[in-house]
């Protein structure tokens, strides 16, 4: 840890001194990564108690008193030497031990902020797989895995008031997609086999429909919703007061193991990828029936449709095709293995394995910026005002603007 860094929990706190103060502003003007480090520590130290009160995980207080007793009594290894200045007379004994006080002081509360932020960070209350915007710049984030089983989904208001929406399972979920279509969520549960679905404007379940057994993709738009499981795509209708009725669509394909990885809908038409076929193949809405077959990547992997079928190549490239003949209208290479794509009105963001974002003005073809995140980039949503939320494996959501520079971080 770097001695700015050292710094930064002191500021945050307003314990530093004018230059410490003047020294840590003048590092983040200077770098990004220390920008976005500073403000997810800045929610994790004053941002408590912002939103509902949460009880703390059990041990927190024992750790915290544990590491700061521990690292007081090494104190002197760890204190800044005081500076030398010029004496003209000689000062009274006792002062001699003020600097070792004061550094101390400020190394036992630095070591406060620094376990705490640790442990927060080793303890997050997000481990958030799925995560969608509404029209109206709210988030809804769902938690997968033993912490589903507390709080498995969360309404975030834009001012920050979180609503939780709390449901029963019979074991810990698995969020594999989430959607927002005319004032609803649509949440998929792969371990429970289920959709869930609940009111944005309030946050309430209002109905749950099962599923098969190991479904990885859905996309709604209005009232038709989209689930699919390896070779069979459900599509059900809903209509005004909530009765759905359903179409099975299988999927043929000489694959024994097909790996179909996104699902779009324009109008009438279902687009799937079939990764290990590398096609994209064209299914008629209301009956299932397969129309046609794009070829264009070798590994389909996402979709977007907008002024054309937006299709992500896991091999590196982005392809824009004519969406009633799938002619490959442009193309663009790409770095590494992207696996996520989202489109804006000025922008496309594309997320990899490796944890890079990418954004792109396709317009121009140019790569905007790319920039490595904290950890695995497990969802993307394309938000009302430009922005794009990624929800990072185990460390909440960020959000960033159209430049990937952090516009604020929910833990």
């Amino acid at each position: 840890m770097t001695d700015i860094q050292e710094l930064l929990p002191l500021v945050a706190l307003n314990l530093a001194s004018p230059e410490e103060r003047a020294a840590v502003q003048a590092a983040l003007e200077s770098s990004a990564a220390l920008r976005a480090e500073y403000a997810q520590l800045r929610v994790a130290l004053t941002g408590l108690g912002a939103t509902t009160a949460e009880v703390p995980p059990a041990g927190l207080k024992a750790k915290i008193l544990a590491a700061a007793r521990a690292d007081n009594l090494a104190a002197p290894a760890f204190v800044r030497p005081a500076p030398q200045m010029k004496r003209s007379a000689p000062k009274p004994q006792f002062s001699r031990g003020l600097p070792w006080l004061m550094g101390g002081a400020a190394t036992f509360l630095t070591a406060i902020a620094v376990v705490f932020f640790a442990i927060m960070q080793s303890s997050p209350s997000i481990n958030a797989t799925a995560v969608v915007s509404t029209p109206q710049g709210d988030l809804v984030y769902a938690n997968s895995g033993e912490m589903s089983r507390t709080a498995p989904v969360v309404l975030v208001r834009a001012n920050g008031q979180k609503i939780p929406v709390v449901f029963a399972a019979n074991k810990a979920c698995k969020f594999e997609a989430a959607v927002s279509s005319d004032g609803l969520t649509y949440l998929l549960d792969s371990a429970n086999n289920k959709v869930f679905i609940l009111e944005e404007s309030t946050g309430k379940l209002v109905d749950e429909w099962d599923v098969p057994a190991n479904a990885t993709a859905m996309d709604v738009v209005a009232g038709t919703v989209v689930v699919r499981s390896s070779k069979v795509a459900l599509i059900f209708r809903r209509n005004q007061s909530g009765e759905k009725s359903m179409v099975e669509a299988r999927i043929s394909t000489q694959s024994k193991g097909t790996s179909v990885d996104a699902a779009v809908i324009d109008g009438q038409r279902l687009f799937i990828t079939d990764q290990d076929m590398g096609l994209v193949r064209v299914l008629e809405v209301g009956t299932g029936r397969e129309l046609m077959q794009f070829k264009a990547a070798k590994a389909p992997v996402s979709l977007a449709v907008r002024d054309g079928l937006w299709v992500l190549d896991a091999v590196g490239a982005l392809y824009h095709l004519d969406l009633q003949t799938g002619a490959v209208l442009d193309s663009m290479k790409l770095e590494g293995a992207p696996s996520l794509l989202r489109l804006t009105d000025e922008r496309i963001f594309v997320a990899d394995k490796q944890g890079f974002v990418t954004v792109l003005d396709w317009q121009k073809k140019v790569i905007v910026a790319r920039k490595r995140l904290q950890n695995l980039p497990m969802a993307l949503s394309s938000m009302p005002d430009g922005h794009v939320a990624v929800a990072l494996e185990k460390r909440g959501i960020v959000v960033l603007d159209n430049k990937l520079d952090v516009v604020k971080t929910v833990y």
